[in-house]
């Protein structure tokens, strides 16, 4: 279930976008001094590696859902909702 907490996931999203940008400037320095590649190359495929890392670490760590808490019991729940 998608639950909006915006101050822990604009938190999170912050932490994530600046190691994001540390992780693709120290990758891009790296491929371009211990590979052959060329630096077009070398860009093209740190970016598309972090690209696909930053969006997983999105999904699981910055904007997943907090493990919801039991209801009491005896009180009606979502799924009685509409029967």
């Amino acid at each position: 279930m998608f639950r909006w907490d915006f101050p822990r996931s604009a938190w999170r999203f912050a932490v994530l976008s600046v190691f994001s940008f540390w992780l693709n400037e120290v990758g891009y320095a790296a491929a371009l001094r211990w590979t052959t590649l060329d630096y077009r190359a070398a860009s093209c495929a740190v970016i598309v590696l972090l690209a696909a890392v930053q969006l997983l670490a999105s999904k699981h760590w910055a904007f997943a859902a907090r493990v919801a808490l039991s209801r009491p019991s005896g009180g009606p729940g979502i799924d009685a909702i509409g029967s």
